[in-house]
């Protein structure tokens, strides 16, 4: 069994001798590529479908779940099982986990589907969990699939807590990825419940807008190669390192990245800063080094692996030396998009205040960091034209969105800064909208 690639890779190759550094390095984790004409080979499956069925998902909305969830069906294979379960006030469990061979039950299940109701989505969410944790195993896969259009406003509401129990039923060998639509749902719970969840966030502006994040949902499972990747940093004595993405804290020089799939890659950003003493020792490759890097993962049949330590020397140049050393474009162009992710997230508080003036200074700013990044320049064009509408709602959404997606997106493995991959693998893809179809347009 191949193991994932562990690289690093510094913003510049030498450190400046006589000054403090603050060093950018780009830790990179890249699963093997399938040979051509394979199927990828992944444990048997089983996903809860959580449909939400409140009065407000009548017509369209509810008719596209449905649809989406047939397509999720129809994805799947014949080893994996499937469960249906649909909530307002009351959560019922349409489908418990079956085998693909009872596919009439869910056709008949969502032919039958009706709105009504408040929306409890921790009932159903928590029904959906507890019935995959039941037969939950380390050589298999469970993930809860959940959709909303609205706000938590029955039973446990509280973000905090329903993310603390997502988190909780990792441990029994269940994720969770959440679907939002429209404009009136709550964005930072879906986000907490998948990040705490280690699944993925997704949202569509209609209902037309959904497939494709469930597309993308599913292409990454039939492609998974690692999970559980934990990311381990251990500085040199004197030497602090903090991380630029937004991934979970496991503790102490420990972050929990994405799940990896074939030929893609999951990385981090860290940002090292090194004093003065330790720049003038002229630390090396041969010597000692700055900074060792270890990736602990799980592989597709739960065996606990790990890398080698990757370790990062460098050594001390004089002024002259130093300004002569080019920086390495990659490790470039992800600043630069963690940067517009940061300010992303300004725009987003500016716009819920309803301060459009600031909104529109800090669209400015990621404007200019997209002179040499075509991605950030078409976020950067969707989002104005949101702020142009005084959209509140749905600027807050589409900037939350692109920001997880800049801060935690997998990779491809020939990444660069004009390449979007708009006609590769659908979790590869930089789309200009996250909450948009890529054929659709505002």
């Amino acid at each position: 069994m191949p193991q994932p690639t562990l690289t690093l890779t510094p913003r510049k190759s030498a450190l400046l001798a006589g000054h403090d550094n603050r060093l950018d390095l780009l830790v990179r984790v890249q699963g093997p590529e399938l040979p051509p004409g394979t199927v990828c080979e992944r444990p048997p499956l089983t996903v809860a479908l959580v449909l939400d069925r409140s009065g407000s998902m009548s017509g369209p909305p509810l008719e596209e779940a449905a649809r989406c969830a047939r397509f999720v069906l129809d994805g799947l294979r014949p080893t994996d099982r499937a469960a249906l379960l649909t909530y307002d006030d009351r959560v019922d469990l349409l489908v418990p986990p079956s085998s693909l061979d009872r596919r009439s039950e869910f056709d008949r299940a969502l032919r039958g589907l009706s709105s009504g109701g408040a929306t409890d989505l921790h009932g159903g969410w928590r029904r959906a969990a507890d019935a995959l944790r039941a037969e939950a195993s380390a050589e298999t896969l469970s993930r809860v699939i959940l959709l909303s259009d609205g706000c938590a406003n029955r039973g446990i509401v509280e973000p905090q807590a329903i993310a603390a129990e997502c988190r909780e039923l990792v441990e029994s060998g269940v994720t969770t990825s959440t679907y939002g639509l429209g404009d009136r749902f709550n964005e930072d719970l879906m986000v907490e419940m998948a990040r705490a969840g280690q699944g993925n966030s997704y949202y569509g502006e209609t209902a037309e807008d959904l497939m494709d994040p469930f597309r993308e949902e599913l292409e990454l499972l039939n492609a998974l190669f690692a999970r559980g990747l934990e990311l381990e940093v251990e500085p040199a004595e004197g030497v602090r390192v903090e991380l630029l993405n937004d991934y979970a804290t496991l503790g102490s020089g420990r972050w929990r990245l994405p799940d990896l799939a074939y030929a893609s890659e999951a990385w981090a950003m860290l940002r090292v800063h090194v004093p003065r003493a330790l720049a003038d020792e002229g630390l090396d490759r041969e010597s000692n080094s700055l900074v060792g890097v270890r990736l602990r993962y799980r592989d597709l049949g739960g065996m606990h692996l790990s890398t080698e330590a990757a370790r990062l020397g460098l050594p001390s140049v004089p002024v002259e030396a130093f300004s002569s050393i080019a920086e390495d474009p990659a490790v470039q162009r992800r600043v630069s998009e963690l940067e517009a992710a940061r300010l992303q997230l300004s725009a987003r508080r500016a716009a819920l205040e309803g301060d459009w003036g600031s909104v529109e200074e800090i669209l400015s700013e990621i404007q200019r960091l997209g002179v040499d990044n075509v991605w950030i320049r078409n976020v950067e064009r969707e989002l104005k034209l949101l702020a142009r509408r005084r959209d509140r709602s749905q600027f807050s959404k589409e900037a939350r969105y692109a920001a997880l997606k800049m801060r935690s997106r997998l990779a491809s493995l020939e990444d660069s800064a004009e390449d979007l991959e708009l006609d590769g693998p659908a979790f590869l893809r930089r789309k200009p909208a996250q909450g948009k179809r890529p054929e659709a347009r505002r």
